[in-house]
């Protein structure tokens, strides 16, 4: 659902700028393929104990525990034609929480992005919730709650539908905004010298605006009808 700059919102995979209207996706920034450990040590359910047949009385094994990360890409395109840095942070908080920072410095005007947000999964992470806070370049403070839904279409998961949502407001709540989104996700593996492809066919439907996002290793472009286009490289 971009990680997007409300103040000409657009529709990103991200935060990525696309069109005049956005939902970000944060970089889409999952918190799926991350877990928190309970620090309380081994738990029953990561050991196998055999019961003399072969079979292990528990099937389930512990997640990777959750780490902080840090991501910073290069961006050109979007809603200004100019240079910026972005970068991303993810502090962990709970099993299926966690708390992300963005920044973004717009090189050929100077003026900063900050965004901060707290991010929870449910346990099969099919179901985020985001509420965070930004203020953006034009030096106002906006606050957003994003929800996103996934829905697999075909059982290896390679394939799957979006839902996505998004309410904006700025801070004394005199503007209110909202953003909806429906994608189609496909993910292909190995597809140009073992590296995975990423494609994501979208539909604002707020302002009926198709878009479309192609990835592959650290490069991700993002175009919609309104000829708006993006360029990011991750560092």
């Amino acid at each position: 659902m971009a990680e997007g700059r409300p103040e000409e919102k657009s529709i990103s995979s991200g935060g990525d700028s696309i069109s005049n209207k956005s939902i970000s996706n944060g970089g889409g920034d999952s918190i799926s393929n991350k877990s928190i450990s309970n620090g309380g040590g081994d738990s029953n359910s990561n050991k196998s104990i055999s019961n003399g047949g072969g079979d292990s009385n528990s099937n389930k094994s512990a997640p990777p525990p959750r780490i902080h990360t840090k991501e910073k890409s290069v961006r050109y395109g979007g809603d200004s034609n100019c240079l910026r840095i972005h970068t991303k942070e993810k502090f962990p908080i709970f099993s299926n929480s966690l708390f992300q920072l963005n920044g973004e410095l717009n090189l050929g005007i100077g003026a900063p992005y900050i965004k901060a947000m707290t991010k929870h999964s449910s346990s099969d992470t099919s179901t985020r919730l985001g509420v965070g806070v930004e203020y953006c370049r034009d030096k106002k403070i906006r606050y957003n709650v994003r929800g996103k839904k996934v829905f697999p279409v075909t059982a290896d998961g390679l394939i799957g539908l979006n839902i996505k949502g998004r309410y904006d407001a700025v801070h004394d709540f005199r503007e209110i905004n909202f953003i909806g989104a429906a994608e189609l996700t496909w993910k292909i593996f190995n597809a140009n010298k073992e590296r995975d492809l990423w494609l994501k066919f979208g539909f604002d439907v707020t302002n009926m605006i198709p878009y479309f996002q192609i990835r592959q290793y650290k490069w991700t472009f993002n175009a919609n009808e309104n000829h708006r286009w993006e360029v990011r490289y991750d560092l």
